[in-house]
């Protein structure tokens, strides 16, 4: 509760703030000294009587709902605001109030006014209604703003007098229209005397307000004693008071309006920062939580079993050995010591873990579990390809030959271009390699992301409890995504052509999309795979951002298969010195070090080896409009070969390639 001011200080309205006077406000509780203004009092008049319900018996129409509603809102808002914000929405009302009574307040030397106190016990109904001419009825909708010119009322009233529910007479050759005045609804004496009470609280606060005034001019001086006191307040018609009511719904529906916005706007950014927040992978935490739970509670019990079956066993040696030597028992009281020790030892063990555990559990943030979902579903996906199953039949012997290469010395060989020429590119199958000026802004981009750290070590945790040594990992947070793939197009502008070209993946299969996304890849040191093509059979940048990476390779053609299957077994059945004799006569070898780049042709067998240290890159299919046919006649080799499932991932993507070159040609 605010302190009261001090007799020398001055009052202050504990509403809107601002100093006021004792005979221009009242007590807000027992202390006198705390007051609230007669402005803010009359706001609090006005917002307790537009949200109260009606009496019982009585209706409430739509319009005295909505006011009702807007004024609930009104004031759950108020509530809602702080001391400053509630001064100063007081007072602005304060002004408002001010504003729209100031043209409209008479006193009792500008107005005539009389106050007639009747009351008659022995009316106990009286219903007030009369017939009128046009003239009269004319005057009453002319004042009231119904109708603009008297030609306008004339039309209304004689289609008034054609409605057959309408009252009429005639009287002196006059027509006569029925128009009911009022009702004192008082039907008992109960009702009578709560219209005198009702009438004596008016009467009440009319002197209440009289004394105030009055009070005020004393305090002023003797020159405000003879000024009359605006005790009344008349309208200058009643349109004047219906344009005041009129003011007072709009302002509290914009008010309730404008915390229905504020209340939607704070509820659509908490959802925006929801959906900012990486997403986690709650079903794997559960899964985790709830087998560590279980854990702990089978090794209890087992605690508590053993435990009990010490205890038992213990009662009965004693019970056993009272008639033997003392020795005997104390040499059973040193086994129960001893078995005693070992099962708290255990609980302690058990508790450790569980701490080891709950520490791993808090420690894996979202951003980790988001990436090793990324892994997981790709790895999901591209093993659900047909085609992926039935071309990796020999997947052991190209584990031998990759092994055998790593023992192989190798040096850069062959034709390489430099610079990008399309031709080359696909139809020689010449890789292309980048100066490391390239790629120098890509690597300090990539280095400075904490993305970048998460992702080596849950990969490396991948590749270790699969047993593969080489990964890739999609990323999946769009902003890394949107930042790298800005950088990517401003360093290797010619080969990804420009924004038409690019459209071309604009209608790719949701399942598909995922293949044209920049990724990271890992392989461990002194490790090697050989691939027989590239993903899709696309041209695919490759940057290496650590380690230093050696790469070879040569065209499909070389081969003397017909089929892709007859092709991948003569693939299988290679060894170590065939493929360096095919690459120094027909391939080429490349070796990279960490910011440099190439890029991988299509139609093109491949391999990749490691030097003494783990390799880090950046990946990237090249989809661009004069690359997809190398795709679509990659999946067309499939689908005759019977590799490529109805409804598959691949197969959506070559219907895709069909419909989009034929739209094209």
């Amino acid at each position: 509760m605010a302190a009261a001011p001090t007799p020398s200080a001055p009052l202050v309205c504990q509403k809107c703030q601002e100093p006021t006077t004792m005979s221009c406000s009242s007590a807000t509780g027992r202390n006198p000294l705390l007051r609230a203004c007669n402005g803010c009092l009359a706001t609090e008049r006005w917002l307790t009587r537009s949200s109260a319900r009606p009496k019982v018996g009585k209706t409430e129409s739509e319009q005295d709902k909505e006011r009702r509603v807007s004024a609930l809102q009104v004031k759950e808002d108020l509530k809602k605001k702080t001391p400053e914000e509630k001064a100063q929405w007081y007072q602005s009302q304060k002004l408002q109030r001010a504003q729209e009574e100031q043209s409209k307040k008479r006193t009792f030397s500008s107005a005539v006014g009389s106050v007639e106190d009747i009351r008659e016990k022995q009316n106990i109904s009286d219903d007030v209604e009369s017939f009128v001419t046009f003239r009269t009825w004319a005057q009453q909708e002319l004042t009231l703003k119904t109708f603009s010119t008297l030609a306008e009322a004339k039309v209304a009233w004689e289609k008034k007098i054609k409605d057959p529910n309408t009252r009429t007479m005639q009287k002196h050759g006059e027509t006569l229209m029925y128009e009911f005045r009022g009702r004192m609804d008082i039907g008992s004496q109960e009702d009578l005397d709560e219209y005198h009470e009702e009438s004596g609280s008016r009467m009440k606060r009319a002197r209440q307000r009289l004394d105030i005034e009055t009070a005020a001019k004393f305090e002023a001086g003797e020159a405000e004693l003879e000024k009359p006191v605006p005790l009344l307040t008349v309208s200058k018609d009643i349109g004047q008071l219906k344009e005041i009511e009129e003011s007072r719904d709009e302002e509290l529906f914009s008010l309730a309006t404008k915390v229905a916005a504020e209340k939607k706007a704070q509820q659509a950014l908490k959802k925006e920062e929801l959906e900012k927040k990486p997403k986690s992978l709650p079903l794997e935490k559960l899964a985790f939580e709830a087998a560590r739970k279980k854990a702990i509670q089978s090794m209890s019990d087992v605690g508590l079993r053993l435990r009990s079956s010490l205890t038992a066993q213990d009662t009965e040696l004693e019970k056993t050995l009272e008639t033997e030597s003392q020795d005997l028992r104390d040499e059973r009281s040193e086994k129960v010591k001893e078995i005693d020790q070992m099962l708290a030892s255990v609980q302690e063990a058990m508790q450790e873990k569980d701490l080891e555990w709950k520490e791993w559990e808090n420690s894996t943030c979202p951003e980790d579990l988001a990436l090793k979902k990324s892994i997981n579903d790709r790895e999901k996906a591209a093993a659900k390809t047909s085609a992926n199953k039935k071309l990796s039949g020999g997947e052991k012997n190209l584990a031998l030959l990759a092994a055998d290469l790593c023992g192989c010395t190798l040096e850069p060989t062959g034709s390489v271009d430099y610079s990008y020429i399309g031709p080359n590119l696909l139809k020689k199958n010449s890789p292309l390699a980048f100066e490391k000026a390239r790629s120098s802004q890509l690597t300090a981009t990539i280095r400075g992301l904490e993305y970048y750290r998460l992702q080596k070590s849950w990969v490396a945790e991948k590749m270790k409890s699969a047993n593969t040594s080489s990964s890739t990992a999609m990323i999946s947070k769009k902003p890394v995504v949107k930042k790298l793939g800005d950088v990517l197009l401003r360093s290797w502008s010619e080969i990804y052509g420009g924004a038409e070209e690019r459209a071309c993946l604009t209608g790719v299969p949701e399942d598909m999309k995922d293949h044209f996304v920049v990724q990271f890849g890992q392989r461990m040191k002194k490790t090697c795979s050989v691939l027989f093509r590239t993903d899709l059979n696309l041209p695919t940048l490759v940057v290496v951002l650590e380690g230093r990476l050696t790469i070879g390779g040569f065209r499909q053609r070389v081969l003397k298969g017909s089929t892709e299957a007859e092709k991948a077994a003569e693939v299988d059945a290679l060894k170590a010195p065939d493929v360096q004799r095919i690459v120094n006569k027909d391939g080429w070898v490349v070796k990279l070090e960490a910011e440099s780049s190439m890029v991988l042709p299509p139609d093109t067998v491949f391999f990749e080896i490691a030097s003494d240290e783990d390799v880090h890159t950046v990946r990237q299919l090249l989809g661009r409009e004069c690359f997809l046919p190398c795709a679509k006649e990659y999946l067309k080799a499939l689908k005759s070969a019977g590799n490529l499932q109805e409804g598959s991932r691949m197969h959506k993507m070559l219907e895709y390639l069909k419909m989009d070159r034929a739209s094209a040609s």
